[in-house]
């Protein structure tokens, strides 16, 4: 980790985001899990990039199946990545 943060810490607007499975911990080694920590991590950073998950969250019963599906997460992943907004990301 320490290598990367100085690769990207001079690359003005990049993003270093990373996730830890742990093998103590069932719930930390799932898709769901871990595009979950990497969308949170971007999102975090990137407030305005919010926009590509709205409609995927527009109801109760849409956002349960959401936060539940590694596909619905995946699909959000990537409109995130592809928006122009979002800079480098590592």
């Amino acid at each position: 980790e320490e290598i990367l943060v100085k690769i990207v810490k001079p690359s003005k607007g990049a993003e270093l985001i990373f996730f830890f499975c742990d093998h103590q911990d069932e719930k930390r080694n799932t898709a769901i899990a871990i595009l979950r920590g990497l969308l949170y991590q971007i999102l975090k950073e990137r407030p305005k990039l919010v926009k590509s998950v709205f409609l995927e969250l527009e109801t109760e019963e849409k956002a349960i199946y959401t936060l539940s599906s590694p596909e619905a997460l995946w699909r959000i992943f990537e409109s995130v990545l592809r928006d122009l907004d979002i800079g480098k990301i590592y």
